[in-house]
């Protein structure tokens, strides 16, 4: 049974590690970043969230008490080699699917954050630090979404931002890593 046990632990343990050495879970964390982070571990996603350069895990919240942002991170490697963005696109689109804030209600839904940031992070080079693609931002509120994409795109790929404008996305200089 001891055994078991111990087991049991070093599987949870093994579910939230990461593999950039340092990178950790944000100490002290909020009830809402709680939430988030359970859904991402409940849902086998730690091994894609971005980790910034603090060192953290990227879900957390930004801004003050009353204008609080939720913020989270996630990182696909395509050093490899992706067919096209719409493939990496479609993924990160089922993967916030799976950790979309439904797990709060009551008393803990009064001072949500009113904005959730689902922020895709691409590894283009293998062994270099990830690009910001992509920000999709749900506003609880209203129940919106708003797709943004890294103003950047413009000098760097300006008929892809083209491409990106058509499809209503809009251009930020919001990108944090």
């Amino acid at each position: 049974m001891k055994k078991l046990i111990v087991m049991v632990v070093l599987v949870c343990l093994g579910m939230i590690s990461y593999s950039e050495e340092g990178c950790n879970w944000i100490s002290d964390p909020s009830v809402y970043e709680r939430k988030e982070i359970a859904l991402v571990v409940a849902n086998k996603l730690t091994d894609k969230i971005y980790c910034d350069e603090d060192g953290d895990k990227m879900v957390y919240e930004t801004g003050d008490q009353w204008n609080k942002e939720l913020e989270i991170g996630l990182v696909y490697d395509c050093s490899e080699g992706c067919k096209n963005s719409d493939e990496v696109e479609s993924k990160f689109t089922n993967d916030i699917n799976k950790i979309l804030p439904n797990n709060i209600s009551g008393s803990d839904s009064i001072m949500q954050p009113r904005y959730y940031n689902f922020r895709l992070y691409l590894i283009l080079i293998k062994d270099r630090e990830p690009y910001m693609y992509l920000k999709s931002t749900l506003d609880i509120k209203d129940n919106l979404w708003t797709d943004y994409y890294n103003a950047e795109l413009k000098d760097l790929e300006p008929e892809l931002a083209d491409d990106l404008d058509k499809e209503g996305y809009f251009s930020t200089d919001d990108v944090i890593y």
